[in-house]
């Protein structure tokens, strides 16, 4: 096999790009969920504005968000039993096959303002991308650990570098033929996806023997057990998840009263968005591109504290009523600050646990803030029109405080060695994990 060895040295592979490319198979990994991520990029841009612009309303734009959400939040647990059990290249490739028509459909329904259906779709979306979150796992099974923090930045760039030309061409798309066609190159970017999974293969072998619907569904409830009870009886995952929580409440405050904060305050359109989304991703990008070429020289809890600060500072735009410059700045700042904490944070948790239960504490974490951020979407829409925008992001900043020092103690309960990060997992639990 021409992939890049397990073993081979670091300073045996300084090329221009990051030596984890080597690998072919993570290679075309990256490049299906790249590429597909883009369209998503495409749409969660596009999709909120072409809505609150055709509808008018309000409330139709945070329907579609909180069913956005809904979506993402049971199904999320079933979701890493799957990745755990399951061929997870499989999985990916349904996972393309069902979006592709359910995008278009969504497009079909901006198109005739069929608003009822719209929600509807968005739920059914977010509920088949929840089932089926399988490109972490199967990245994680074909990476050496010394390249895990290398292609977690890299990860992390093709999600900045999405995020920078999602807006240039959202806008674009949006101007030249509606969301109509954001939708057609959105589908259009899961069927090259597909056709990329083809060429890659699941590395882990999995054995896994024909249960009955009852045995199933004791299984998966078995599963996400497991997942809480590490979070339980782990210091530093329960910092996380109460880290999680409380940012999770603040960013549902924060994303459903953006766009009117931007026009209110700031008296931003639409185009000036896509500015800001631009140049935060560009900053975060920027950001992962660096951590990949140098981060392995790094700690990763030196990069969790510095990510810390970062989000500190990217809060002072949403105190009062900011300068525009400082608007920008901030957020870039906080693109930093994104980049740093993700790319820390998945090195560290795949350093501490074995792979097998890395979903279920994946699907917990993930649960845990999909609820959070849920209750604070539902909460400051609800409280639009009561409350102004500029109060409604102060209560963002004075929930993203204590988030950050969860997020730091987190950090300092980490500090042992790479070689040492090791969690016992008791045999019944692996056991149950397949």
């Amino acid at each position: 096999m021409a992939d890049t060895p397990a073993n081979e040295p670091q300073d045996a592979r300084r090329t221009l790009l990051p030596g984890v490319f080597r690998n072919r198979q993570f290679a075309r990994l990256w490049a299906a969920t790249s590429i597909s991520m883009f369209g998503n990029q495409l749409t969660f841009y596009a999709l909120p504005i072409a809505t609150y612009q055709l509808s008018g309303s309000a409330g139709v734009f945070a329907s579609v968000m909180v069913a956005s959400s809904v979506g993402l939040i049971v199904p999320s647990l079933v979701g890493g039993a799957l990745t755990d059990r399951f061929d997870r290249r499989r999985l990916l490739l349904i996972n393309n096959a069902l979006l592709a028509p359910i995008v278009l459909a969504m497009g079909v329904c901006v198109s005739q303002h069929a608003w009822t259906a719209l929600v509807a779709l968005a739920l059914v979306q977010s509920t088949i991308r929840a089932l089926f979150r399988s490109a972490d796992a199967l990245r994680r099974d074909m990476v050496p650990e010394h390249q895990r923090l290398e292609a977690n930045a890299v990860n992390q760039a093709s999600i900045f570098a999405c995020t920078v030309l999602s807006p240039l061409f959202g806008v674009a798309l949006l101007s030249f033929a509606g969301f109509a066609l954001v939708a057609v190159v959105d589908a259009g970017t899961f069927v090259a996806g597909f056709l990329l999974l083809l060429g890659v293969r699941d590395p882990a072998e999995r054995v896994v023997a024909p249960q009955d619907l009852t045995g199933h569904v004791r299984t998966t409830v078995t599963d996400v057990g497991v997942g809480l009870g590490l979070v339980r009886r782990d210091r530093f995952l329960r910092l996380v998840v109460l880290s999680d929580v409380v940012f999770g409440l603040g960013y549902g405050v924060f994303m459903v009263n953006l766009l009117p904060w931007l026009d209110e305050v700031h008296h931003l359109d639409a185009g000036w968005y896509g500015g800001l989304v631009t140049v935060a991703a560009v900053a975060g990008l920027a950001t992962s591109l660096a951590l990949a070429r140098f981060g392995a020289r790094i700690e990763p809890i030196r990069l969790w504290k510095s990510a810390v600060v970062a989000g500190l500072v990217a809060l002072v735009a949403y105190v009062g009523v900011a300068p525009t410059w400082l608007l920008v700045a901030c957020f870039a700042v906080g693109a930093v600050d994104g980049a740093l904490v993700l790319t820390a944070y998945g090195t560290i948790v795949q350093a501490r646990y074995p792979s097998v239960v890395q979903g279920r504490i994946g699907s917990v974490s993930f649960l845990t803030f999909q609820v959070a951020f849920l209750v604070g979407l539902g909460a400051a829409g609800l409280a639009q029109g009561s409350i102004s925008s500029v109060h409604l992001m102060q209560v963002y900043v004075l929930l993203a405080i204590p988030s950050a020092v969860l997020g730091w103690r987190a950090a300092g309960t980490a500090r042992t060695p790479v070689a040492q990060w090791s969690v016992d997992v008791s045999d019944s639990e692996l056991a149950t994990s397949g």
